[in-house]
């Protein structure tokens, strides 16, 4: 399966106009991790693992874990439309894309980071990445900041989280609008099982480990 992800990623870009050069400046922590605080590490995902969410309290979408083209990167695939998303190994998002659509691309480069390891609260960081598509490209910042540790309850249980806001914007321009998100990371998971963003709620369904 890794190489039809792969294949797909290729054939992605092969039949896109071109994705313009370039990338951000990457990730910058602007807070120092505090004696004693209890911290967390990056998640490992396991190459088959399901993870169903529940989109705005009715659709539902399901994403398998694969490999990515390389040993730095995974994949969430979406059989039912096709989309691959592609992450770094710290959950950094990389690609979006429709491989079986011309142009249906856009890449984040270096990466939007997610999520700073190790995480803790009170964490904040930045990403500054570009968000590009065929033949065309801008500079992203976006702030991070990890203010809570809670338990919530989604459609598929119980989750210890650590709550992240992001607020994201145009690097190069001042007046532009400020789109403001906020996540629950799951340790126990390895990824978000909560999100609001944009006005439609996103919660983890269930979970199918490839070995169940």
């Amino acid at each position: 399966m890794k190489r039809l992800v792969l294949l797909a990623l290729l054939a992605a870009c092969s039949s896109a106009p071109d994705i313009p050069e370039g990338a951000g400046n990457g990730l910058t922590v602007l807070s120092d991790r505090p004696a004693g605080v209890v911290a967390i590490e990056a998640p490992t995902w396991s190459v088959g693992d399901v993870l169903e969410f529940e989109l705005g309290g009715k659709d539902r979408v399901s994403l398998r874990v694969e490999s990515g083209p390389d040993d730095a990167t995974m994949a969430l695939v979406d059989d039912a439309n096709g989309l691959v998303q592609l992450f770094d190994r710290g959950l950094g998002r990389q690609a979006e894309m429709f491989p079986n659509v011309d142009g249906a691309i856009r890449v984040l480069e270096p990466a939007d980071v997610q999520c700073a390891w190790p995480l803790w609260v009170g964490k904040r960081w930045r990403s500054h990445f570009m968000l590009k598509a065929p033949e065309q490209a801008v500079a992203v910042v976006a702030e991070y900041h990890c203010d809570a540790r809670e338990t919530i309850e989604v459609p598929a249980g119980s989750f210890d989280c650590y709550r992240i806001w992001r607020t994201a914007h145009a690097a190069d321009d001042a007046e532009s609008e400020r789109v403001t998100s906020v996540a629950w990371y799951a340790p126990e998971v390895g990824y978000f099982v909560r999100r609001l963003a944009e006005g439609v709620l996103t919660e983890l369904a269930e979970r199918r480990h490839v070995d169940d």
